[in-house]
């Protein structure tokens, strides 16, 4: 949602809302599936299946209601491939124009106004994906890859609290300590737990794309410390110039006056 904060309205306001009510009605929603999953099948038979839900339909609604279910996770997975592709494609411009990828990936369709060369990008690396074969595979390295960034995110969130403490920020996360925020230090703390629990296969296969990833997000982390550090030397030197200026002013203010009297007497 966020990948596309440049097409929203009023995104300062929109974005923050929409994340916060998107977050709750999705557990709402995964706390009702749950407890309705576990009225029809008891907990061991939904352990042992490899679709609980087309097996709730089946039982509940029949072989068509599986059929149906089945329908709907196809159109589900279809959409999910398209957000990714149109988030994917958002963050390869974004890390394009902040300099942590070749700029050509950066490049806007004149007519349509999308980037479009990142949006090739993304799908050229779906579609090799789509050869490893086995789709339980695929998945998880998406979820992995997935909780990586939420990771980064996280980590960002709480370096730039000390990197642009004074940095205008429409939304801030609440629950701080002094400059530390609680929630983000959280949510990279589960973050780095959910990794841990995938099994290494996984890990082995999604680490050279992660590398590419992670080693984009810290150059672009340390090219935001560095201007930090720039803008802070700039300011002390602006300042040291200012009160220079202002003490040689004075000398020679008092050097006047001195000299003015001398001729008077």
């Amino acid at each position: 949602m966020a990948n596309v904060a440049e097409e929203v309205k009023k995104p300062k306001k929109t974005l923050p809302r929409a994340i916060i009510l998107s977050v709750l009605i999705t557990v709402i929603i995964y706390i009702l599936v749950s407890l309705s999953s576990a009225r029809i099948l008891n907990w061991e038979e939904l352990s042992q299946s490899a679709a609980p839900l087309a097996d709730i339909a089946a039982k509940d609604l029949g072989f068509g209601g599986s059929i149906t279910l089945t329908a709907i996770a196809l159109f589900a997975t279809a959409s999910t491939v398209l957000i990714t592709l149109v988030a994917g494609a958002r963050i390869l411009y974004g890390m394009a124009k902040g300099g942590s990828l070749p700029s050509i990936l950066g490049k806007v369709h004149s007519k349509t106004g999308t980037p479009w060369i990142a949006i090739i990008g993304i799908f050229a690396t779906s579609v090799v994906f789509a050869f490893v074969g086995d789709i339980a595979v695929v998945a998880n390295i998406v979820v992995f890859a997935v909780i990586i960034t939420f990771a980064m995110i996280n980590l960002s969130v709480i370096l730039l609290r000390y990197v642009k403490p004074n940095d205008e920020r429409p939304f801030k996360v609440p629950l701080n300590i002094g400059k530390f925020p609680i929630m983000p230090f959280i949510g990279f703390a589960v973050t780095v737990y959910m990794v841990s629990q995938f099994e290494l296969e996984i890990i082995t296969d999604s680490r050279p794309g992660l590398l590419n990833m992670i080693s984009g997000e810290i150059n672009q982390l340390s090219l935001e410390i560095d201007k930090a550090r720039i803008n802070t030397l700039g300011n002390r030197a602006e300042d040291f110039f200012l009160i220079t200026s202002k003490k040689v002013e004075e000398a020679t203010i008092k050097q006047l006056k001195k000299n003015i009297l001398e001729r008077l007497t």
